[in-house]
């Protein structure tokens, strides 16, 4: 079995499903920010996604766009995009 595709998580999911998987990967993209020491990356991947909603919305924008792509590498892009090197 290969990496899930954006495809697979905007039509095989509902919207349950969907919010889910996409807050467990936020979840683990700040989870590994902790990990590497950097809290403040960390609280700023869960704001971006939880907080202002920002997140949410560029996310399933994205996710849509490039439907053939792998979603956990959308999902990484866009966090490294919106937060670089910090």
């Amino acid at each position: 079995m290969g990496a899930l595709v954006a495809s697979d998580v905007m039509d095989r999911m509902n919207d349950d499903q969907r919010a889910s998987y996409l807050a467990g990967m936020i979840d683990m993209a700040a989870y590994r920010a902790r990990l590497d020491g950097n809290e403040d990356l960390a609280q700023c991947i869960v704001d971006w996604y939880y907080e202002s909603g920002e997140g949410t919305r560029t996310i399933v924008a994205n996710l849509d766009a490039y439907r053939n792509h792998a979603a956990e590498a959308i999902i990484t892009v866009l966090i490294e995009r919106e937060y670089g090197d910090n």
